[in-house]
């Protein structure tokens, strides 16, 4: 079986070189014969792209990989900034607040791709804007967090929390 499907593979790909390869050369031929410059060049991408519907989906998991490799290291970033962020003797509190708005994030980002798909009739492509939005808005809310002030502001709260216990 093995045997079999490996046979088909290589007929498909030489079948999908071969019909690039005569896409190429019908755009060169026509190019040239009308006169454009660069009619090589033009033929060569024409082949080129006519393959990428059928490579398309494996750079397209490429880069999906890529950002399955980055978002758990940038979930763990968030949390760390977040602690260094907040008095110690409250990080219950804090963390407690931080977990429902994780949940509160899970709910309302796909409800809004959606409702955006369907909104729009099904476009994914507004749906995913739409939904890119949250991302520019987190950036612009965090821009303005003052990482320093936040760090020297726990450190005083924990300092104030300590000398109380003490007296």
């Amino acid at each position: 079986i093995l045997s079999d499907v490996n046979t088909q593979i290589q007929r498909f790909l030489f079948v999908r070189l071969v019909t690039s390869a005569v896409v190429a050369l019908a755009t060169w031929g026509v190019l040239a014969w009308l006169g454009a410059q660069n009619a090589v060049i033009w033929g060569a991408l024409a082949g080129l792209f006519n393959s990428i519907p059928y490579f398309g989906p494996v750079i397209v998991s490429g880069g999906l990989f890529v950002v399955g490799m980055v978002q758990g290291g940038t979930q763990a970033l968030s949390r760390s900034l977040f602690a260094s962020l907040i008095p110690a003797h409250k990080s219950g509190e804090f963390f407690g607040f931080y977990s429902v708005f994780e949940k509160f994030a899970s709910i309302f980002g796909p409800l809004t791709y959606g409702l955006a798909n369907w909104l729009s009739g099904g476009n994914h492509r507004q749906a995913i804007l739409l939904t890119g939005a949250y991302f520019i808005i987190g950036l612009l809310l965090i821009s303005g967090v003052d990482v320093a002030r936040g760090r020297r502001s726990a450190l005083r709260s924990d300092r104030s929390e300590r000398k109380a216990k003490f007296q």
